[in-house]
């Protein structure tokens, strides 16, 4: 039977600030790594309030922490969902990621100069889910361990922007002013078209083969992790777009609007997500897939954790997968 914390009051004097519900630790679980689950609270820090039952009702905000047990059942669930066994779910995807990276000729073998160290890399695993939280696939991005990297060495400016939500919905408004279609592409494997400021150098990565019997490898694309991908990819993108037509807003780097005012567009830019709408989507997208792997996901359905749609005579907006979420966090979904 799990062992269940029981938290108290910071007001409490501070040898009672740890308490458990099993009376005394057992020696054989201690020895196995393991401990009983207590938890600390500061003298300091004032208990957070927590919502039990109607939302309504004063009577229902209690002064304590939530329940540890909330927590255990969230990382049971993203455990059941996700799978980090390297051995069962992903060795698709693995193969997957490095036939990416040949595709891309991310890297090339190559002998470390003098002084230069390797960067080590990494598999994360990862699970993607559709607008409904339902899980539709495995991935495996292979990342570099950027924290060993060396400013003014490694890496120099990493900023790279990010969309506001204003200008997205400044978006949504003009288009659908103007009766264009509102639509979202994706790039494919968007960091690795990114082209590195700096000679990196990363050791063999972990599963591997070809190229044998080299151990260390040139990175002629930027990878995940490394400090400055963001902004190598952003840079690419950016000199795409400005090819096909479309010039970054003064107010927004990620805002774009075309330069011909014949031939109206604007777009907005999350990483690898593309939202536009315009009088030329179909010629757009012509064009960016020419340039990059795409892949096409039709009307705008779901953005930034945002359900869209657009009606005849409106845009509706709603986050009901994270209301959702609160509502069953506080068991307010079904009491």
């Amino acid at each position: 039977m799990e062992d269940s914390t029981e938290v108290i009051s910071s007001r409490t004097k501070p040898s009672s600030l740890f308490r458990t519900n099993n009376p005394e630790p057992d020696p054989n679980h201690l020895a196995k790594g393991k401990s009983p689950r207590y938890e600390w609270i500061p003298e300091n820090e004032p208990p957070p309030k927590e919502i039990l039952g109607k939302v309504g009702d004063p009577r229902n905000v209690m002064e304590s922490r939530r329940r540890p047990k909330h927590s255990a059942n969230a990382v049971s669930l993203l455990d059941e969902e996700c799978p980090k066994n390297f051995h069962q779910h992903w060795e698709d995807a693995i193969q997957k990621e490095l036939d990416n990276m040949e595709k891309h000729q991310v890297w090339s073998p190559a002998t470390l100069t003098e002084n230069t160290k390797p960067l080590s890399t990494t598999w994360v695993f990862k699970c993607k889910t559709n607008e409904d939280g339902n899980l539709t696939k495995f991935k495996a991005p292979l990342c570099v361990r950027g924290f060993h990297q060396k400013e003014g060495i490694d890496y120099g400016d990493v900023f790279s922007p990010t969309g506001r939500l204003t200008s997205l919905q400044l978006l949504l408004t003009l288009c659908h002013l103007n009766g264009f279609t509102i639509e979202q592409m994706d790039v494919k494997c968007a960091f690795l078209n990114g082209r590195p400021d700096k000679n990196l150098y990363i050791l063999r990565p972990n599963g591997y083969t070809k190229h044998q019997p080299s151990k260390y490898f040139i990175l002629n694309q930027s990878l995940y992790g490394l400090k400055q991908s963001p902004r190598c990819w952003h840079k690419e993108l950016k000199n795409a777009l400005k090819s096909i037509g479309l010039c970054a807003a003064h107010t927004d780097p990620c805002l774009y609007y075309s330069t011909n005012q014949n031939k109206p567009m604007w777009l907005f830019i999350h990483v690898d997500d593309l939202i536009f709408g315009g009088s030329w989507n179909n010629e757009f997208k012509t064009k960016i897939n020419n340039i990059f792997e795409m892949e096409d996901l039709g009307k705008i359905k779901f953005a930034l954790g945002i359900r869209i749609t657009q009606h005849r005579d409106y845009i509706s907006l709603i986050q009901d997968k994270l209301i959702n979420n609160i509502l069953e966090e506080f068991n307010i979904l079904n009491p």
